[in-house]
C-alpha cells in the first residue's frame, strides 16, 4: 500500500472523529477490514481508529480496535485509557493502565489528570507520587493536581503542592494563580502575579479576571490597558467584565475595534445583550453573527424564552436547531421553561425525547413537580436515577418539605452521597416547618458547614414555636447576621408580646427595612398603643400592604373603629386594593361600630370591587353582625353564598344563637335542619334549638 493510500485512509478516519459520527466511524473501518492484510496491520491506522471510537464515544469499538493490534505500543495504550477516561469509565481506564509493560509520562500524565478532574483526588494524588517515585514526574500532573485541589477548595493541599515543586513553569504558577483567585483569596493572588520571575497572556488575563470577579472594573481596565500585548482572551475577558458592568456601550465598542475575532468574542457579546435585559438586540446581533454555534444558539433560546412567555417562538427555534447542535443545555432550557410556565405535559415530552438527560434535567422537573404537588412523581425520580448530586437531592429535599412529606424529606437527606450548606438548610427548614425545633437544634450542631442562611432558619425555628428566649440565645450565638436575622427576632418578639424586647432590637438594628418597621407597627398595636403605631405608621417613607394592615389590625384590635374605616378610606386614596386581612379588619371595626349600612356596603365592596378571594372568616364575620342585630333572615342568606369548601357547622350554629337571642323560633327550626345536615352528632345544636323552642 503506496503512503499516499494510508495518508488519505488516515485522514479520513480523523474526518469520521471529529465529526463524532459513529455510523460512518464503523463503515471506513469496515472497508479497512475488508482491504489488504498490510493496511490491516498498519499501526499507524489501527491507533488512529481506537482515537477515532474514543471521540466517537464508543470505548468498546476502541477497545476491539485494539484488541485486533498485534504489538501495540505505548501510543496505542495511551489513547485507549483517554477512550475510556474521556467518556466516563474511569475504572476501564485504570483497567488498561495496569496492564500497561511500560509507561511513559504521557501514561501517568493522563491518569493522574483524569483522577483529579472527576474529582478522585486521593488516587489522583497517590498515582502523583508513585510517577515522581518511577522518575515519570511531570509539571503537567502538578498543575493538574493544583487545579483539582483548587476545584476542591482545598487550597491547603495546592499550596503545599506548588511549594515543593522542584522547578516551576509558567503552568504551575498560573494555576497557582487561579487557584487563589478561585477560591476568594484575591491579594494572595495579586501578590503572586507580582512575585512570578515572568509572565505570559495567561498570566495578565488571569489578573484581569480577579478585578472583573471582584467587579473592580476600574482595575481591569487599568490591567488590559498595562499588558504589553492583550491577546484575543483578553480582549474578550474585557469585553465580558464590561457586560458584567452593565457598560454596554465600552464592551460594544472594544467588541467594533478587535481586529480579531473568533466564536467567544461573537457569543460574548451576545451574553452582554441578553444579561443586560437588551433582548431586541440580542436577537438582532444574532442574526449578523457569521456563524451561529451550539453556544449561541443557546444564548438566543434564553432570550426567546425572556421575549415570549407562551414560549411559542422559542420552541419553533429550538426544533429548528440542527440536532448536532442541540446539547443539554438547549434541551434543559426548553423543559425548564414549559416546567416554570406549569405546562407540564409539555416538559414531560420533551424529557422523553431526550437523548440521556442529566442531573439538572431531573432537578428542574423534581422543582417542577414539587410546585404542582406531585410528591409521588418526585419518588419515582429518585428511584430511577442510579446516582444523584447533591443540588439534585437538595431540590428534591425541599420538594418533600414544602408538600408536607417530611418522612420522605429527611428519607432523602439522609442518602445523599454529601451534602453542602445548602442541603443542610432545606432540612433545617423542613424539620422547623414540621416544629421540630430540637431535632432542628441537633441537625444544626452537627451540619459540617453553616451559613447565616443556618442560623436564620433554627432562630425561626424558635420564634414559630414560641420559644423566645432560645430564638434570642441562638441569635447572639451566630458569628454573622444580615437584615433577615434581626427582622426574624424583632418578628418573634412582636408576635408574642413582649413590646420592650421588640423596641431593643429595633433600635439595635444596624439597618432598618420595611419589615422590621412593619414589625414595629404590629408590635405597638398589639401592646395596645395604637398612638406610637401611628406616630410610626406616619413616619414610613414607603409602605406596603403589610404596613395599613398592621395599622388597620390595630385600630380594629384596640375599638378605634371609626379610625379604622377613615384609614380604609386613606388607602384606596392611594390606590392601595383591600387584600384578606384588610377585609377582615374592616368588617371587624364595622361590627364592633354597629354600622350595618357601613358593614353592607363593606361587604358589597370587599366582593365585588377588590380582587379578594372571600374565605370562611370573611362570611362568618359578616354572619355574627347580621344575626347580632337580628336580622337572621339576611344572615342566612349570607350563609347560603358560601362555597361548599368552606361549609361547616360552626357557621349555622352562630345562626341559631342569633335565633335564640332573638327568640326566633321559626328561623331557627330552618336552621337547625342545615345544622344537623352537615353535623348530625353535635349536641350543642340539639340544645340551641330546644332553648330557641322554648324562648
Amino acid at each position: 500500500m503506496q503512503s499516499s493510500s494510508i495518508e488519505e485512509l488516515a485522514s479520513a478516519v480523523k474526518i469520521c472523529g471529529e465529526s463524532g459520527d459513529l455510523a460512518a466511524a464503523r463503515k471506513i473501518h469496515a472497508r479497512i477490514i475488508a482491504s489488504s492484510a498490510a493496511l490491516r496491520q498498519n499501526l499507524y491506522i489501527s491507533n488512529l481508529l481506537i482515537q477515532m471510537y474514543g471521540k466517537c464515544r464508543c470505548p468498546s469499538d476502541a477497545q476491539r480496535a485494539f484488541d485486533a493490534i498485534a504489538r501495540p505500543n505505548l501510543f496505542s495504550y495511551n489513547i485507549l485509557i483517554q477512550a475510556y477516561g474521556s467518556n466516563g469509565q474511569e475504572d476501564q481506564a485504570q483497567r488498561v493502565f495496569d496492564a500497561m509493560p511500560y509507561r511513559n509520562a504521557v501514561s501517568w500524565n493522563t491518569m493522574i489528570t483524569l483522577n483529579a478532574q472527576t474529582g478522585h483526588l486521593e488516587q489522583a494524588r497517590s498515582l502523583l507520587d508513585s510517577a515522581a517515585m518511577a522518575g515519570a514526574g511531570s509539571l503537567v500532573a502538578i498543575t493538574a493536581m493544583i487545579a483539582a485541589y483548587a476545584q476542591d477548595g482545598n487550597l491547603h493541599e495546592a499550596q503545599l503542592l506548588f511549594d515543593r515543586s522542584p522547578i516551576r513553569n509558567l503552568f504551575v504558577w498560573n494555576a497557582m494563580i487561579q487557584a487563589l483567585a478561585v477560591n476568594g483569596h484575591f491579594e494572595e493572588a495579586k501578590a503572586m502575579l507580582q512575585s512570578m520571575p515572568e509572565h505570559d497572556s495567561v498570566s495578565w488575563n488571569s489578573v484581569l479576571a480577579l478585578h472583573a470577579r471582584l467587579g473592580q472594573i476600574d482595575q481591569a481596565e487599568a490591567i488590559f490597558h498595562q499588558m504589553p500585548c492583550p491577546n484575543l482572551v483578553s480582549r474578550n475577558a474585557m469585553i465580558a467584565t464590561y457586560a458584567q458592568a452593565g457598560h454596554l456601550e465600552k464592551a460594544k465598542a472594544l467588541f467594533d475595534s478587535s481586529q480579531e475575532r473568533d466564536p467567544v468574542s461573537w457569543n460574548t457579546m451576545l451574553q452582554a445583550y441578553a444579561q443586560n435585559g437588551y433582548l431586541d438586540q440580542a436577537k438582532s446581533f444574532f442574526d449578523s453573527m457569521p456563524a451561529q454555534d451550539t453556544v449561541s444558539c443557546n444564548s438566543i433560546l434564553s432570550v426567546l424564552v425572556a421575549m415570549d412567555p407562551s414560549l411559542d417562538r422559542a420552541r419553533e427555534f429550538f426544533e429548528s436547531m440542527d440536532p448536532q447542535q442541540r446539547d443539554h443545555v438547549s434541551w434543559n432550557t426548553m423543559i425548564q421553561a414549559y416546567a416554570l410556565s406549569g405546562n407540564l405535559d409539555e416538559a414531560e415530552a420533551l424529557l422523553a425525547r431526550m437523548d440521556r438527560p442529566n442531573l439538572a434535567t431531573f432537578t428542574a422537573i423534581i422543582a417542577a413537580y414539587s410546585r404542582h404537588g406531585l410528591v409521588d412523581q418526585v419518588g419515582e425520580i429518585l428511584r430511577s436515577l442510579p446516582r444523584w448530586d447533591v443540588v439534585l437531592g437538595t431540590v428534591a429535599v425541599a420538594a418533600y418539605a414544602e408538600n408536607g412529606h417530611l418522612r420522605d424529606a429527611k428519607l432523602t437527606f439522609d442518602s445523599m452521597p454529601e451534602i453542602s450548606v445548602v442541603s443542610c438548610n432545606a432540612m433545617l427548614v423542613a424539620l422547623s416547618q414540621a416544629g421540630l425545633v430540637e431535632e432542628a437544634k441537633f441537625l444544626f450542631d452537627s451540619a459540617p458547614e453553616r451559613d447565616v442562611r443556618s442560623g436564620n432558619t433554627l432562630v425561626g425555628a424558635y420564634a414559630q414555636a414560641g420559644c423566645t428566649e432560645d430564638a434570642s440565645k441562638a441569635f447572639h450565638c451566630m458569628k454573622e447576621r444580615d437584615p433577615a436575622s434581626w427582622n426574624i427576632l424583632l418578628t418573634a418578639f412582636a408576635q408574642s408580646g413582649q413590646l420592650s424586647n421588640a423596641l431593643e432590637i429595633y433600635n439595635e438594628m444596624p439597618q432598618r427595612s420595611l419589615v422590621s418597621t412593619n414589625a414595629m407597627v404590629a408590635a405597638f398595636s398589639q401592646a395596645g398603643d395604637v398612638a406610637a403605631a401611628k406616630r410610626l405608621f406616619d413616619g414610613m417613607l414607603e409602605r406596603n400592604a403589610v404596613s395599613w394592615n398592621a395599622m388597620l389590625t390595630g385600630y380594629a384590635q384596640n375599638g378605634h373603629n371609626q379610625e379604622a374605616l377613615e384609614l380604609v378610606k386613606q388607602m384606596l386614596l392611594h390606590g392601595l386594593e383591600i387584600d384578606h386581612v384588610g377585609g377582615l379588619c374592616l368588617l371587624a371595626a364595622c361590627s364592633d361600630v354597629g354600622v350595618l349600612v357601613a358593614a353592607r356596603s363593606c361587604f358589597t365592596s370587599i366582593l365585588m370591587d377588590h380582587s379578594v378571594d372571600w374565605t370562611r372568616e370573611h362570611y362568618y364575620s359578616m354572619i355574627n353582625l347580621l344575626g347580632r342585630v337580628g336580622l337572621v333572615s339576611e344572615a342566612s342568606q349570607v350563609m347560603a353564598l358560601i362555597p361548599g369548601k368552606y361549609q361547616n357547622g360552626a357557621g349555622w350554629k352562630a345562626l341559631l344563637t342569633a335565633c335564640k337571642l332573638h327568640s326566633n323560633a321559626a328561623q331557627g327550626r330552618l336552621v337547625a335542619r342545615e345544622a344537623f345536615v352537615l353535623d348530625p352528632q353535635s349536641s350543642s345544636s340539639y340544645a340551641l334549638l330546644a332553648t330557641t323552642l322554648s324562648c
